[in-house]
């Protein structure tokens, strides 16, 4: 990892840092940045009550600020494929019952009836796309966060706002993330990177779902989900 230091120091404050702290060393997983992920919560607007679902949740870190965010009127369900990861997860979460964590792959459809529908779902690693089984567990009115990256692990946040005639989108900020396993596709990578390369996401305003053939609105266009220019009112 280019720039790392080692420490021995055990003071928590330490993980208040914005500087990102090494989970698995080996496979490139770290902490996140904590500048990045306040200001993603912020855009959020994470209120009280609500019910989140976290893929990738690492050691827990995020799923805890958002566990303070909803309160014990929520519930925090927080997902993560490693082993090693999920049992630290599950010891550092035990504090806040109403936080489950899960050792499961979120790329799969894993979500338990009692979790649905979610009011906001969060993905901690890059998609090329937005799975179909996120986009169904989101709540009218709830948010959809995610980045989006190419081959290199290259991309911007989206954050997806299901409204009554279907979802808002928007880029947020260029970002770098691990990929997420079972939700990429080389093609769809490729077209993603050549996207950006265009305006950087600017010129999106709604995700469609409906069949379609590829048109001069689609951003990023595949036969499930597809990035359109296109206002979410229209389709």
């Amino acid at each position: 990892m280019l720039g790392a230091a080692a420490t021995r120091t055990c003071d928590p404050n330490e993980v208040y840092r914005d500087a990102l702290i090494a989970l698995a060393p080996a496979r490139g997983i770290n902490n996140g940045q904590p500048s990045l992920w306040a200001a993603m919560f912020e855009r959020l607007a994470v209120r009280p009550g609500e019910r989140v679902l976290h893929l990738g949740c690492g050691g827990g870190y995020y799923s805890a600020i958002l566990a303070e965010l909803v309160g014990p009127g929520g519930f925090v369900r927080a997902f993560e494929i490693e082993p090693r990861l999920a049992a630290l997860a599950r010891r550092a979460l035990a504090p806040w019952p109403w936080v489950r964590v899960r050792r499961a792959d979120a790329a799969r459809d894993v979500f338990a009836p009692a979790d649905l529908p979610a009011d906001i779902l969060l993905a901690s690693a890059g998609a090329t796309h937005p799975l179909p089984a996120w986009l169904d567990a989101i709540a009218p009115g709830g948010r959809l966060l995610l980045p989006l990256t190419d081959s290199l692990d290259q991309g911007t946040m989206l954050l997806l706002a299901r409204g009554e005639n279907g979802f808002s989108a928007r880029f947020l900020q260029r970002v770098a993330f691990i990929p997420f396993r079972g939700a990429r596709d080389a093609e769809t990578a490729r077209d993603l990177a050549a996207a950006l390369r265009r305006d950087g996401g600017a010129s999106v305003r709604s995700l469609r779902r409906d069949p379609h053939p590829a048109a001069a609105d689609c951003w990023l266009h595949r036969p499930d989900v597809c990035l359109s220019t296109r206002g979410a009112e229209s389709g």
